[in-house]
């Protein structure tokens, strides 16, 4: 029995060295979270102005409806905000389809921003420079600080000065790599079956 016990404990040693080295396994980027305004504004929406709505018509990008919005805009601009999460995964971005449908004028903008907290918001993204009546793609990385977290916000901020400036915004999508797990190096995986092996030629 005391020679088992010596042997085990040099196989547990190897074991542990075997544990140490480990490397991340990051899954392929996935669409985790998907937006086309076909049900309307649900839960996950919280609408704070008249001037973001879902309109059904031909115009929309795919399928029947889209997110229109509208000015003019309040003092500090109408906010719609898109509460959402990121829980499970990294590497986050963001994407969509947006068509300025009337010509916005240099003092008009819309933007993106996002949160983690709903309180603190971080510097948005300016989507008003694409061309008028064209559906035009627009994507963008979130940094780190975005991943994994359940309380991930997007902000659409529309500060638009007059009754015809109009944007349309349809499929959107936030997209990512599900959160790295450990990979037990093959040391460690050699000193497993190593153990179960001594195990069952000595101490039985």
């Amino acid at each position: 029995m005391k020679r088992a016990s010596g042997r085990l404990i040099v196989v547990m040693g190897l074991l542990t060295l075997g544990v140490l080295p480990v490397k991340a396994l990051a899954g392929p980027a996935v669409a985790f979270q998907s937006e086309d305004f076909e049900l309307g504004l649900g839960k996950k929406w919280a609408v704070g102005s008249d001037k973001f709505s879902v309109v059904d018509s031909s115009l929309a990008f795919s399928g029947d409806k889209y997110l229109n919005l509208t000015g003019p805009s309040a003092t500090g601009g109408d906010s719609l905000l898109w509460e959402t999460s990121s829980a499970g995964y990294e590497n986050i971005s963001v994407s969509g389809y947006m068509k300025i449908h009337a010509a916005l004028e240099l003092t008009d903008r819309l933007s993106l921003g996002w949160s983690v907290d709903g309180l603190t918001w971080q510097i948005p993204i300016i989507l008003s420079g694409s061309p008028v009546n064209e559906w035009t793609p627009f994507s963008f990385d979130l940094p780190a600080t975005a991943d994994n977290n359940a309380q991930l916000t997007l902000r659409w901020l529309a500060e638009f000065d007059g009754a015809s400036d109009r944007v349309l915004v349809d499929q959107l999508s936030l997209t990512g790599s599900p959160v790295s797990v450990p990979e037990p190096s093959l040391l460690s995986l050699f000193g497993v079956g190593l153990v179960a092996c001594l195990s069952r030629r000595y101490l039985v």
